[in-house]
């Protein structure tokens, strides 16, 4: 049996693109009404970085019989592909959260 992992990609794809169109939406209307409110901006980006983790999870959780049988078929590329998507992107967002919210000096 094939699985199809088609939605599954499309599912990663947008987990990750979707919070850049926000962000990009986002900083084009704070541009449009003239507003600099930098602890605004801090919120709206702490919020767009961490959609993607929120959204993964919440894929992962609905669609755990994709996720299961993708490993089946291919243990290996897949380990590979979740330790990135699920692991190293995750922690590099949280970072940045952290940097951006690290007093400056």
């Amino acid at each position: 049996m094939h699985t199809d992992i088609s939605k599954l990609e499309f599912g990663v794809a947008a987990a990750f693109i979707i919070p850049v169109v926000a962000y990009a939406i986002g900083r084009a209307w704070n541009s449009a009404v003239g507003g600099s409110f930098p602890k605004l901006n801090r919120v709206w980006a702490t919020f767009c970085l961490l959609m993607p983790i929120v959204a993964l999870g919440m894929m992962v959780r609905a669609g755990f019989e994709t996720v299961r049988s993708v490993w089946i078929e291919s243990p290996l590329v897949a380990t590979t592909a979740y330790f990135f998507i699920g692991i190293v992107a995750p922690l590099g967002l949280i970072y940045l959260v952290l940097h951006l919210w690290r007093p400056r000096r």
